[in-house]
């Protein structure tokens, strides 16, 4: 009975995050001057609202409060906000290349280039953990600031009331505060989808993308230094333990590492 009951709410939890309808999609943009200058450019805002097919189309943007009305409309397919309902709903923070889109052989193409060589070299299965992402870029040791730049915003209204909101400038990878979540998210609904009118449109490209999770493997170069450190305080792990990483789990054992600092 116990485990029914949990079994039903658990079914509820899951039905009522998909049932979170989304009202409208934002996409903000704004660039900055450099050196900025008082007034700054104009904040450019893109809508997409949600149509009776249950796609959500954009047919303007504003210019500030400016209404201008684009050629052609466009439109973020249903199939694509389903895929975030389900990430939302499991509170995804795990990524292969192919919920992205992409393939590895892409992603091992692009690492030829030789800035985005990594010192361990590739993983023979991608598999994107974002938690070990935002711990990672905190040790980085390159720091920089630069004027100038820009601002995006990607906000998500449900009908509900609740709002989800992304936020990323130029300046995010300098002061060690990227989203990589929030990008995956974000370019799983606006890929294609942004007009060429509003800043920085080509933000969420599969170039991009793919030069991201390049980054992603140079951040967190870091955690095989501390797993190789783990495998040495742990002398009687077998030789497939160590392989299958059985048991490792980079925060926790980050945490529990700095406690006996």
């Amino acid at each position: 009975m116990k485990y029914g009951l949990l079994i039903i709410l658990t079914l509820l939890t899951i039905i009522t995050s998909f049932g979170q309808d989304i009202k409208k999609i934002v996409f903000s943009s704004q660039g900055f001057d450099e050196p900025p200058t008082k007034q700054g450019k104009p904040e450019l805002t893109v809508e997409y609202l949600k149509d009776e097919s249950g796609d959500y189309t954009a047919r303007h943007y504003y210019k500030n409060k400016k209404k201008i009305k684009l050629e052609t409309p466009i439109t973020i397919e249903k199939e694509r906000v389903k895929i975030i309902g389900e990430w939302r709903a499991n509170n995804s923070k795990e990524f292969k290349p192919s919920d992205l889109g992409l393939n590895d052989e892409q992603i091992r193409k692009r690492a030829k280039d030789k800035d985005f060589k990594t010192t361990f070299g590739l993983p023979d299965n991608f598999l994107v953990r974002t938690d070990s992402f935002n711990l990672c870029q905190r040790w980085k040791m390159i720091v920089s600031h630069s004027t100038g730049g820009h601002r995006l915003r990607v906000t998500i209204n449900f009908e509900n009331g609740d709002t989800d909101k992304f936020e990323f400038g130029s300046n995010d990878f300098g002061t060690k505060k990227f989203d990589l979540r929030g990008y995956f998210y974000s370019y799983q609904l606006l890929a294609t989808k942004t007009p060429k009118q509003v800043y920085e449109y080509g933000f969420f490209t599969q170039e991009n993308l793919t030069d991201l999770i390049l980054n992603y493997f140079k951040t967190i170069e870091c955690e095989g230094y501390y797993y190789n450190e783990f495998e040495g305080k742990n002398p009687k792990r077998t030789p497939q333990e160590n392989r299958m990483m059985t048991g490792w789990d980079f925060a926790e054992y980050m945490k529990q590492r700095n406690k006996k600092e």
